[in-house]
């Protein structure tokens, strides 16, 4: 069958990044690349406590943190003389600091389809929005110019350029170098490097071209030229950040839309070529064309202070090695600086520099008040000036022996800079901070004479190894990127990106509106006993730089040049690279497991991720188990809603906040003992924050109890028990308290005490409609009735009196309504500022949907109009409203094709009810609106406001902003749909009837939207990330409320589908950035591999730990006789490194194996490998432990390598534990368990894979496979062996079949046979194939092999003996392959679950009465096991890939080639050429007629981002329904992994 690839989770792992003005001209964006992923984020500033600067020890802010939940480990570090403290190791003298800390706001997303690897800005004569635009630059070869609209709220493109064409490839060199962007620093020209030596220039239009065809009359011209004066070098190449810092700043708050949009009027009412005229046509040249001399470049970059655009280039005309730097081929690098006359298309070389050294690898360019370029090399660091003259220094003993260049000596630094990170700091001096790739931070500063630079100096600042001075920038770092106004944002693909501030020792610092200016002091001397000094006397060159840390936990440098202190203000959590993925059973304490009965997962996914010291586990979960405080049973109990009451002020003299009502003792709610709590009559204030009233409905009468130790039933009140209560809320300040029911609205006082009745009943017509439908939004209350028709009150202020809002509108009172939603928004959001009126109260604004589908706004203050209408809601079209004005139609024609295609047809979708709420977190929070479907799809708009027509800013009777702006809804696709979790038909029996949407103000922190029913799911949305919906683990739910208690802080409780009650808490240390939610585990060293042991419910998991290398003697004469007897091997005793003082001592890797508790996530056991002993696989394999009773049982085993350089032969050892129980220390119960070695056996060769395979165990080692029995006395025997190709990487069995992948020679599918005990070739594939990873894909009679490959591609390859082809079944038959885009680690089969078709077909709404054939109730096959195959890869994301039927085949790949070939894609790229195979090396591609395999990421965003009309039109050329192409794909993907 054929197959579709699905990305279950967003690649985290960042690659590139860039800061500029994009979305507006004043904007301050960040646009991160994470792979295929583009994200664009603002910058805000907020007050917090800066990480590790708390006052309790162990403790962090979780805003300074970027994330929500605490840290696995301690950040607090001290300095030894704090230790030495009279107040003791555990009280610090601190002082509470909160500082101004930088955060990221995702603005927006989008999916490529392609790999980016660089951008670049650019700074053109016109854009839509004003800003800058962006220059992406692609892995094959294409550059795609896009833009910010402001129409549209998201990026448009401006052009695509390909040079993918074969005339620009060598015809003797595969294409195997990295492509990169290099851009002018003042935007007229980009080069993008490709293809060995190729160099494309794509120039762009400035507005001195514009001014060039002008015609000079009147003497405009010189007029002009006068005014401006004498030319300026400095002003014309003048620090962008400097230009940021004479822009208006943006600003914070609710009229930021606005002021962005006025910016952006301003900047197009300049007259402006147009938008295809913003570049010059391309031109392609080579390397060889420039200069004779150039050859093999290894970095190419632009130039500051030049008035031409000029670039430097680094290259190698005579190559070398480090074989041959003993024979004088030690300085080959070249350096020239060509300057570009792009008239001419002619350039001239202006500085040459010869004889570099061979290591050099990069240039940095140097902005003023250095200049030059910055030559990096992995032992040194030259710079060169614009005269051509070289200065520089070595930092490490290395550089003396692999260069004669002439360098100053700082050797006994003893860095390392290969990959290191550059960038020039902010500042008079010029100072330029170094991260190496071990995450040591460096500052280089420059000795000045004049202007000229006459010395280099290297200070070593800190050091992730070193806890005295540790580092805050992390490790393998692959981007760096300055933010202007002392701010840098540092990406890693191995750890967590970084935003990092930094400020130097002894400044004043502005904090904010509340905060006093401060100095940054040393606790180590006296507060400001240093200022004076630094001041008067400043910093000398001559002193070397020292550091401390201080106990906030971030760096203070001492000294001259490098006085810095850097700090973490913000954090992308990154989870990759996933090297390694299993699944377990999440566990919880003994005292835990009754709590959580009924809502744990049956599995979760755990991998291993991080580098270095970072390094760790992440655990995944695809829906969210909560923290559960207390648990009982009340079956009866419908719904219910926890409200707190509180008086006014001015009543609350003589008493407390008490409850009035009289506690019945004896009807209590047992089993709830510890949920809540309630203080005593003198409570504090922040105790009357806490919630009061817990409200439950039965079938016939509702109940009130108050919040306590246990619920006790509130009797003596005038509560009316006996109306069936459909909504609870409270208006007035939280002063009344609402009851909603069916026919009457009853408001009670704190004490429950009635004090108003608002009947239905009119007495003019008679009738009684019922009320459907309530929403509260203080001080108002909206009523949906049964008739269609609304009604709304409002609480006043004063008397609390509740009364009718008159609308005046007759054509609101005449209209049918189905649902409606209050929101109080504040000035300049959703709806602009009124013109002539100055707005500072939020405005209450009621969202109604109509019974046509439409959507109206009005104002609850003037009700004599709507403030806004869209009657084709129901379309739910990409942009609401769906009429483009005419000022912003240009551009948009594709667009508008389909939006008109749109109002031709007539498909709506049911919706069921609308929300308008704030989402977010802490740091941001933004206003969303909601619709939910009949089958309870939930579809994102995100307001915006968008300009009508620029306005005319030289006449002042132009029409003023508030009329030049109108509100619009961008649709955000939710490709998740709901997931059931009883048959519909049960529904009713269970008590799960119809219950809106629930928006929650504070839930952990998140302002989040629960949607209860069949598919309980919250709706959250961080600062990072878009709005996801995360399902709640276990069964429907009834009904759902926030609980805020002393015990239970900003949590929730909610009744099930089998009466049991939940008080609960959203798990904290759960991050909700991605589509599922995960928690990282910091062990602090490498992990590598790692395994489940169901035995115990424990992970094995393998750590990796760098060590000296030492040399040992040489080898005795008697190992030899030992190796050929197969004895054991004693490592040679090692005699030292050999290295001096101050020298770069080598370090190797070697590894322990540690017991992971699923409890509390902490190591109860390790065992220590040998020195210089890696272990390179672990796997959980079933043995056979009786050749009597053929007993079998759950083992571990591990595969390791033992490595001492390239003279001695790798060896290996074949490690079997079992984890066993033991006496658990006091204290800690997880600690109850422990390795026990069952058995060790050294082999020749590194063991680099293991399988079971039907009771034995499998190992490769080094070119032999070798199946052995673990016998009874303890130890293996080999039974059978299979010589195998090169190096064997994955070794995969299923019975007794066993496929092997070869690092070069592609898969083998061997069978095992234990009568006798043989291995059998059964096929391989003969083409040349670098495996990385592969598994079975078993597809009913067919056997699938999924097969991944260095290249990022995927290749399905088939066993099938009757194929004419496959000789007899010799030759495996490849059926497809396809590129992924991420470089796959790991291929797991896994179990596939039923989608909600294959369960409940005729409860399903699109259901209708003629089956397809391909659908699984008709299939012969439905009670055949189905399988998938998960994917994880180094980015961090995960993907599955499926088996489909070929009906369902079809219909699918004719909607997706429908969407490819009609649908606008950002960037302007190709998704089918994006997923074609990509076969480096000189590789042909098969001559097999190849199937393509379906983009499941690609079907379900786009599928779910078009609008009704649209879905139906490209489904009927399919021949699907509408309402089943979503669902067919999510069951493909997300919906075949439920038990996760």
């Amino acid at each position: 069958m054929p197959e579709i690839y699905t990305e279950l989770t967003d690649p985290t792992a960042v690659n590139a990044a860039l800061y500029l003005s994009f979305t507006s001209p004043t904007a301050q964006n960040l646009v991160i690349a994470k792979t295929s992923l583009l994200q664009i984020y603002s910058i805000t500033t907020i007050e917090a406590e800066l990480e590790g600067s708390s006052s309790q020890p162990g403790s962090f802010s979780s805003l300074a943190n970027g994330n929500n939940g605490p840290q696995e480990f301690d950040r607090r570090i001290q300095d030894a003389d704090q230790e030495q403290t009279f107040l003791g190791g555990d009280v610090l003298p601190q002082r509470s600091q909160r500082e101004p800390v930088t955060k990221l706001i995702l603005v927006a997303e989008y999916h490529l389809s392609g790999t980016l690897m660089s951008m670049v800005k650019i700074r053109t004569v016109c854009s839509k929005s004003g800003g800058e635009c962006l220059l992406l630059g692609f892995q094959s070869a294409k550059l795609s110019l896009v833009q910010w609209d402001p129409a549209v709220h998201g990026i448009s493109t401006i052009s695509v350029h390909y040079y993918e064409q074969e005339d620009f490839r060598s015809p003797l060199m595969p294409d195997v170098t990295v492509n990169y962007l290099t851009v002018d620093p003042m935007s007229r020209c980009a080069v993008l490097k490709f293809n060995k030596d190729m160099l494309a220039v794509l120039r762009f239009k400035q507005r001195e071209d514009e001014d060039l065809v002008l015609e000079d009359t009147d003497g405009v011209r010189e007029e002009e030229e006068e005014e401006e004066g004498e030319y300026d070098p400095d002003e014309l190449f003048k620090d962008e950040d400097e230009e940021r810092k004479e822009r208006k700043e943006v600003l914070s708050g609710v009229n930021a839309a606005v002021v962005d949009a006025e910016a952006t009027a301003k900047a197009a009412t300049v007259p402006l070529p147009k938008q295809d005229q913003m570049s010059y046509p391309s031109f392609v040249v080579s390397a060889a064309q420039l200069d004779d001399q150039i050859a093999h470049i290894t970095s190419i970059t632009f130039l500051y202070e030049y008035r031409e655009p000029t670039f430097g280039i680094l290259f190698q005309p005579k190559r070398t090695w480090c074989g041959l730097l003993e024979c004088d081929r030690k300085d080959t690098h070249s350096y020239i600086v060509i300057t570009l006359d792009l008239e001419q298309h002619a350039s001239t070389p202006i500085i040459s520099v010869a004889n570099l050294p061979y290591d050099c690898y990069r240039i940095v360019p140097l902005p003023t008040p250095i200049g030059g370029a910055l030559l990096m090399g992995g032992n040194q660091l030259i710079h060169v000036d614009q005269a051509g003259k070289t200065t520089g220094v070595v930092v490490n003993t290395y550089a003396k022996k692999t260069t004669n260049f002439q360098l100053g000596d700082q050797s006994d630094l003893a860095l390392e800079l290969e990959a290191a990170l550059v960038e020039p700091l902010e500042g008079e001096r010029g100072d330029v901070l170094i991260i190496t790739k071990k995450g040591e931070t460096v500052i280089l500063s420059f000795k000045m004479d004049g202007r000229n630079v006459s010395g280099l100096i290297v200070t070593k600042l800190a050091s992730p190894d070193n806890k005295e001075q540790p580092s805050v920038f992390g490790v393998w770092g692959s981007c760096i990127v300055s933010m202007g106004t002392r701010r840098l944002f540092v990406g890693s693909m191995t750890s967590d990106s970084r935003l990092i501030g930094w400020k130097h020792r002894g400044e004043k610092q502005a904090g904010g509106e509340n905060i006093k200016e401060e100095v940054v002091y040393d606790e180590d001397q006296d507060e400001y006993a240093f200022d004076d000094m630094d001041d008067l006397y400043g910093g000398s060159d001559d002193i070397k730089t020292t550091s401390t840390t201080n106990a906030r936990g971030y760096n203070k440098f001492q000294g001259g040049p490098g006085e810095y202190i850097f700090q973490v203000h913000d954090r992308l959590t990154n989870f990759g690279p996933l090297r390694d993925v299993t699944l377990g059973r999440p566990a919880f304490s003994e005292e835990g497991t009754p709590r959580h009965k009924g809502v744990i997962s049956d599995l979760e996914l755990v991998s291993t991720s991080g580098s270095g010291h970072e390094g760790g586990l992440t655990i995944f979960r695809k829906r969210i188990i909560p923290n559960v405080i207390g648990r009982f049973d009340f079956p009866e109990c419908l719904a219910l809603w926890v409200v707190k009451a509180r008086k006014k002020s001015r009543n609350m003299a003589g008493g407390g906040a008490g409850g009035g009502g009289v506690a019945n003792k004896s009807s209590n709610l047992t089993g709830a003992a510890g949920i809540g709590s309630m203080g005593q009559e003198g409570e504090s204030n922040a105790e009357q924050d806490y919630d009061r009233y817990l409200i439950t409905s039965k079938a016939e009468e509702s109940l009130v109890f108050q919040v306590k130790d246990t619920f006790d039933e509130v009797k003596g009140t005038e509560f009316d028990k006996g109306m069936a209560t459909i909504d609870v809320g409270t208006l007035g300040g939280e002063g009344r308290i609402v009851q909603v029911g069916d026919t009457e609205v009853r408001v009670y006082d704190c004490d429950l005490q009635l004090a108003q009745i608002i009947p239905m009943y009119n007495e003019e017509t008679g009738e009684e409609p019922a009320i459907v439908k309530a929403s509260f939004a203080d001080p108002y209350l909206l009523l949906v009735r049964n008739d269609g028709s609304v009604m709304v009150h409002v609480c006043d202020e004063q008397t609390l009196e509740m009364e009718e809002v008159v609308l005046r509108s007759e054509y609101l009172r005449a209209t049918k309504y189905t649902s409606g939603a209050l929101f109080s928004a504040p000035p300049g959001v959703i709806l602009p500022l009124r013109e002539g009126k100055n707005d500072v109260k939020a405005r209450p604004l009621c969202f109604l949907l109509t019974s046509e589908g439409g959507l109206q706004i009005w104002d609850l203050d003037d009700t004599s109009a709507p403030c806004w209408t869209a009657d084709q809601f129901s379309t739910l079209p990409p942009i609401l409203p769906t009429e483009v004005p005419p000022a912003q139609a240009h551009g948009h024609q594709h667009r508008d094709q389909h939006q008109h295609q749109q109002h031709k047809m007539t498909t709506r979708c049911e919706i069921r009810e609308i929300l308008v709420t704030n989402l977010g977190d802490e740091i941001s929070k933004e206003p969303w609106l909601i619709a939910r479907t009949m089958d309870d799809n939930i579809i994102f708009y995100k307001p915006y406001l968008s300009l009508l027509r620029p306005p005319n800013i030289s006449d002042s009777s132009s029409i003023p902003l508030a009329n030049t702006t109108t509100l619009r809804f961008l649709k955000i696709a939710n490709p998740r749909y709901p997931i059931p979790s009883i048959s519909p038909s049960d529904l009713p029996r269970a008590g799960v009837r119809y219950r809106p949407m629930l928006a929650i103000p504070d839930l952990g922190g998140y302002s989040a939207v629960f949607l209860p029913g069949n598919s309980p799911s919250f709706i959250i949305k961080t600062s990072k990330s878009i709005p996801r919906v995360h399902p709640l683990s276990g069964t429907a739910v009834r009904s759902l409320s926030s609980f805020h208690t002393r015990s239970a802080e900003r949590g929730f409780v909610y009744v099930d589908c089998d009466g049991a009650v939940r008080v609960c808490l959203l798990p904290t240390d759960f991050g909700f950035d991605n589509c599922w939610s995960a928690k990282r585990v910091v062990l602090g060293e490498e992990t590598n591999s790692l395994a489940y042991y169901p035995g115990m419910g424990s992970y094995v998991v393998s750590c990796l730990r760098p060590v000296p290398f030492e040399i040992g003697e040489d080898t005795p004469p008697g190992v030899q006789g030992a190796e050929q007897q197969n004895q054991p091997i004693d490592i040679p005793t090692p005699m030292g490194n050999g290295v001096k003082p101050g020298e770069l001592a080598p370090t190797t890797m070697t590894g322990s194996i540690k017991l992971i508790s699923p409890i509390s996530w902490t190591v109860v056991d390790t065992y220590d490998l040998s020195k210089y002993e890696v272990p390179l696989v672990i796997k959980t394999v079933e043995l056979e432990i009786s050749e009597q009773t053929k007993e079998r049982k759950q083992l571990v085993a591990v595969g390791t390598g033992i490595f001492r350089g390239e003279d001695v032969a790798a060896r290996g050892c074949i490690y079997v534990f079992e984890v066993i129980e033991v006496v658990p220390e006091p204290g800690k119960p997880e600690t109850n368990r422990k390795f026990k070695l069952v058995v060790r056996e050294e082999v020749k060769g590194t063991v680099s894979a293991l399988c079971g395979v039907n009771g034995f165990l499998l190992a490769a080692q080094g070119q032999k496979v070798m199946v052995r029995g673990l016998k009874e006395d303890q130890s293996l025997l080999p039974v059978a062996f299979m010589d195998m190709n090169m190096y064997v990487t994955v070794a995969r069995g299923l019975n007794g079949l066993v496929l092997f992948g070869d690092f070069m020679k592609s898969v083998s599918f061997v069978g095992f046979s234990e009568e006798p005990f043989k291995m059998t070739m059964f096929g391989k594939d003969v083409q040349r194939l670098d495996v990385v990873a592969a598994d079975f894909l078993p597809d009913g009679n067919q056997l699938l092999f999924v097969v991944a490959d260095a290249e990022s591609n995927i290749h399905i390859l088939q066993y099938d003996p009757e194929h004419p082809k496959s000789l007899a079944g010799q030759r495996l038959i490849r059926r497809a392959e396809f590129h992924a885009g991420h470089e796959i680690r790991t291929v797991t089969m896994l179990p596939r679950t039923p989608s909600h078709f294959d369960l409940y077909p005729h409860h399903h709404p699109h259901h209708t009465h003629h089956q397809h054939p391909s659908s699984p109730t008709n299939s012969s096959q439905q009670n055949q096991q189905c399988y998938l195959t998960l994917l994880s890869t180094l980015t961090g994301s995960l993907a599955v890939i499926s088996p489909l039927p070929e009906p369902l085949y079809r219909r699918l790949n004719i909607i997706q080639n429908q969407l490819i070939s009609s649908e606008e894609h950002p960037c302007g790229l190709n998704p089918k050429g994006y997923r074609t195979a990509v076969l480096q090396g000189g590789r042909a591609q098969s001559s097999e007629l190849l199937r393509g395999v379906l983009d499941g990421g690609f079907l379900g965003r786009r599928w779910a981002g078009l609008g009704e009309g649209r879905k139906g039109e490209v489904g009927l050329k399919a021949g699907s329904e509408r309402g089943r192409v979503g669902w067919e794909v999510w069951g493909g993907g997300e919906g075949g992994v439920g038990y996760l």
